[in-house]
């Protein structure tokens, strides 16, 4: 999307993924240096330390809404809780959700607020690996 709301032809890609500690901490570097130099292409990425944490956030539902908003972005999340057959309340609980880890964005319209998916992709990466040689998995201090 643009600056001013419309959106722009060319495609966009979320990457959602898990990697070990050492691994989510150079990417955070990495993504910085980007920022710093604003360079724009690549696809966007959403990192966590833990697969599970993936797990918890993108449920089947959570993803049958994204499925849903993506392939025809509903007027309202009114009209997106009617087309899934769920409450109101939770939908609107869901999208907040995703809107604040940026994979569903809300635009006005109207009175109502409408759910878009900024993205022509998402991918999910979960990577499973054996614990280090004390034993365990070095952990993150932030968990979303």
């Amino acid at each position: 999307m643009s600056d001013d709301g419309e959106a722009t032809q060319e495609s966009q890609k979320l990457r959602i993924e898990s990697a070990p500690w050492e691994s989510f901490k150079k990417r955070a570097l990495e993504s910085a240096r980007e920022f710093d130099r604003e360079e724009e292409g690549g696809p966007r990425v959403l990192s966590f330390q833990d697969p599970e944490q993936i797990q918890r956030l993108l449920t089947p539902r959570r993803l049958e809404l994204l499925r849903s908003v993506m392939e025809d972005p509903p007027e309202s999340i009114r009209q997106l809780a009617d087309r899934l057959d769920r409450n109101v309340s939770d939908v609107h609980d869901d999208v907040t959700l995703l809107e604040e880890y940026e994979i569903v964005v809300l635009e006005q319209n109207g009175r109502a607020k409408r759910p878009v998916v900024p993205y022509d992709e998402i991918e999910i990466a979960v990577t499973l690996s054996l614990p280090n040689e004390s034993g365990s998995n070095e952990r993150s201090p932030a968990a979303p």
